[in-house]
Order: C-alpha cells, then sequence, then structure tokens
C-alpha cells in the first residue's frame, strides 16, 4: 500500500521488478541479505539470485544470519548507522573482485 497508494496486484509487482533488466552483460550485483530480515523475506533475495544465474547476469550473494530489527545491516544504536563489519567485509571484497 505504502509503495503503490492501494491494494497491489502481482501485476503490479511485475511492473517494478528488475529481473526482466538481468543481461549476461549487466554490471556485477552484489545482493546482501539477512535469513531473519522482517522487512524482506529471503524468498525475493534468492528469487533474484537464482534469475541472475539462469540468464547468465553476474551477481554474487552475501546472505547471513542475524537477529536484530529491520533488515539486520545496521549495528544496533549507531548512529550515524554503520554496517556490520561482516557485511563491510563482503562489500569490499566484492569491490575488490575477491571471493568471500
Amino acid at each position: 500500500r505504502a509503495l503503490f497508494g492501494r491494494d497491489t496486484t502481482q501485476a503490479d509487482l511485475d511492473s517494478i521488478s528488475p529481473i526482466p533488466l538481468l543481461r549476461p552483460d549487466s554490471p556485477r550485483l552484489l545482493l546482501t541479505h539477512c535469513h531473519h530480515d522482517t522487512i524482506v523475506p529471503i524468498a525475493s533475495a534468492t528469487h533474484f539470485i537464482n534469475a541472475a544465474k539462469q540468464v547468465g547476469a553476474p551477481a554474487e550473494s552475501y546472505f547471513y544470519e542475524r537477529w536484530n530489527d529491520g533488515h539486520c545491516i545496521w549495528i544496533p544504536g549507531s548512529n550515524p548507522h554503520k554496517l556490520h563489519p561482516d557485511i563491510e567485509e563482503a562489500i569490499q571484497h566484492f569491490l575488490l573482485g575477491r571471493v568471500k
């Protein structure tokens, strides 16, 4: 509702999906996701990675276990927000072209 201002349909969701844009010559992508995300289910991340693999798009993933609110990417109480060290490390490895 917040995104479309009304109840969404599957067609609405399909219309904003980045999956149709994936191609073998797409820029490299890193997808980070927590298995316990309370905002976006892990299935959305695994679906995206599988779709990227199907078309040969260069996508990598970093999935992690953590129990705190929301997306579980920030160190609780950090202000300004600071990423958990393992996520920062995964991003650094990705940017440097290393496999974690």
